[in-house]
């Protein structure tokens, strides 16, 4: 088990964050809403820099709080380093669909932390920098926040959720149905004032019909799971030898966020396989 750990620290350490330009971060995105009074998420989306707008995945079944639908994806967008991922959805009309959901990352610190910006149209956003509602999830271990998203190159609920492809297609219905709903999404989202502001260039390439040229999801995934590395890498260095040896331990894979069947060495050897490819 411990050698297994080490391999996959060693491993997504060799993952270096995006050159250090000046990123969009929390810091700037709150500045940046004092300053444009954004009274809804459509009026904010369209206030965030290229970085953000080129850099997403879109969620068409979502396990969190805040909804996604076939037709009406939860959008999850990123900065260049990873430090900013936050979430919206394509309507008012579906859970969640009246705020921003945060997740920001401290490189020094090797700590995750949430947050949420919810909007009124007679008010101004209001900011959540504790929403207890969200440690249910991301807060297994206490005062210690996780992302919660698969490692591998599965990512239920994504589209393309199979490698950033449908390359399935043929013999999966699943992933034929998948398939079918992210066309018909694309041809329609340039015209929903959330969606419109994103780079909807992330289409099928047209060489590979089966793949989604800019690989989003294996995007994040590979800076996840780099700062999930600090993360653990810290953990076990408070811990000490003893916990690691028993019930408390906290590099165990439900500890983490991770699904169950999540194994360290065999999985991300298969990530960092394809990420070079």
């Amino acid at each position: 088990m411990i050698r297994s750990i080490l391999f996959s620290l060693l491993a997504a350490a060799a993952i270096s964050p995006a050159a250090q330009a000046k990123t969009f971060g929390y810091v700037e995105l709150k500045t940046m809403i004092a300053e444009k009074d954004p009274r809804t998420v459509e009026d904010a989306v369209a206030f965030l820099p290229a970085e953000l707008r080129a850099n997403f995945t879109l969620m068409h079944e979502s396990r969190s709080l805040q909804e996604g639908e076939p037709g009406a994806p939860r959008a999850i967008v990123f900065n260049d380093d990873g430090s900013l991922v936050m979430s919206f959805t394509g309507s008012d009309r579906i859970r969640g669909g009246n705020r921003f959901e945060i997740m920001t990352f401290d490189e020094k610190a090797a700590r995750f932390d949430v947050k949420t910006i919810e909007f009124s149209r007679v008010a101004k956003a209001t900011f959540n920098e504790a929403p207890q509602n969200c440690f249910g999830c991301h807060g297994r271990i206490e005062n210690d926040l996780h992302p919660v998203w698969d490692p591998g190159l599965v990512w239920r609920g994504a589209y393309g959720s199979r490698d950033d492809s449908f390359e399935l297609a043929q013999s999966d219905s699943e992933i034929r149905q998948e398939a079918d709903n992210y066309v018909s999404f694309m041809k329609n989202a340039g015209t929903n004032a959330r969606y419109r502001p994103l780079d909807l260039e992330q289409k099928i390439g047209e060489g590979d019909r089966t793949k989604i040229e800019a690989h989003p999801n294996l995007r994040l995934g590979l800076i996840l799971m780099r700062q999930q590395a600090k993360r653990v890498a810290r953990l076990i260095e408070e811990a000490g030898p003893t916990d690691l040896k028993t019930q408390n331990n906290p590099v165990k894979g439900r500890s983490l966020g991770l699904r169950s069947t999540f194994k360290f060495g065999a999985d991300l050897k298969n990530t960092f396989t394809m990420a070079r490819k």
